[in-house]
């Protein structure tokens, strides 16, 4: 339903997050209009120094926004339809932790 949800496309911006604000600036995409998804704390390997826990990853933010999408907009109950996209970034956190002392580096702690 084009009122619950006017927009037939949907484009994400894969940056870093100290690149946002600036990328946001730039007048192919400051016109734009947003979407926000419901808060949900990053299970990304590693930390942003400064960012809060909140600051997804891009690939979560795309399975967030498509979790949220079938949940409110299609009203349907999740079932794990997209879960498959976190495949690869499961397994590169797993090959991380995995490889890595994760209490001797710095990304892995929060200020």
């Amino acid at each position: 339903d084009n009122k619950i949800f006017p927009y037939d496309k949907i484009v994400f911006i894969d940056s870093t997050w100290n690149q946002c604000k600036g990328m946001m600036r730039n007048p192919l995409l400051s016109g734009l209009p947003r979407v926000m998804i419901k808060s949900r704390n990053t299970i990304f390997w590693r930390y942003q120094k400064g960012k809060p826990k909140e600051y997804l990853a891009t690939i979560e933010a795309i399975y967030y926004f498509l979790v949220d999408y079938h949940q409110i907009i299609l009203k349907k109950e999740y079932k794990g339809e997209y879960d498959n996209i976190l495949f690869f970034f499961k397994f590169m956190y797993d090959k991380i932790h995995e490889l890595y002392d994760h209490n001797s580096l710095r990304a892995y702690t929060r200020d």
